[in-house]
């Protein structure tokens, strides 16, 4: 899977030059890449063909925020 490897780094050279996101970020994101990695290996995947079922909707994470909110103020908080 040296494919997977190689489309891993030119991914986080991307972020760390073309984003320019902080340097710990990137470290972060590349660990999360190398656990996503072995995952896929270990169901005999490229990365490539690693899709997402039963995650979150688009938009759920802004809809819990959204929520919170709300309690807060109801609670008198905000």
């Amino acid at each position: 899977m040296s494919q997977d490897r190689a489309l891993t780094e030119r991914y986080l050279e991307y972020v760390r030059t073309e984003k320019r996101l902080a340097a710990r970020t990137v470290e972060l994101y590349a660990l999360d890449l190398a656990k996503l990695a072995a995952f896929a290996s270990a169901q005999q995947l490229a990365l490539t063909d690693v899709k997402n079922h039963g995650g979150q909707q688009p938009g759920a994470r802004r809809a819990r925020a959204q929520s919170a909110q709300a309690l807060a103020q109801s609670a008198g908080g905000g």
